[in-house]
């Protein structure tokens, strides 16, 4: 299952989506979602396991990154992968992602 975590400068947050899902809402409400999205499927794959496949922005903070990678393991995910970033955006900074025009 894809896990997307999105800067939208506008509102200056991260978004998250489980695949094509609405966005989760942020903080512990959302936290639950996608423990629990993730518990769903490794119910519906076991005994095959469940990788989560983390999809961030450039410019979302690591700290977010991280929290994300926490809450999909408290879910139960068997193993947590990366896809592959554009190289040719800036990487955000740690406490505030960096203003790009």
């Amino acid at each position: 299952m894809k896990l997307a975590l999105s800067w939208r400068e506008r509102k200056g947050v991260v978004e998250r989506r489980i695949g094509d899902s609405a966005p989760i809402p942020d903080g512990p409400q959302g936290d639950a979602m996608i423990e629990e999205a993730v518990r769903a499927e490794v119910r519906r794959r076991r005994p095959a396991g469940v990788a989560v496949i983390i999809a961030p922005d450039r410019a979302v903070p690591w700290r977010v990154v991280v929290a994300a990678m926490d809450t999909a393991k408290d879910g139960g995910a068997d193993k947590i992968e990366f896809a592959r970033v554009d190289e040719s955006e800036p990487r955000g900074e740690e406490s505030r992602p960096s203003s790009r025009k």
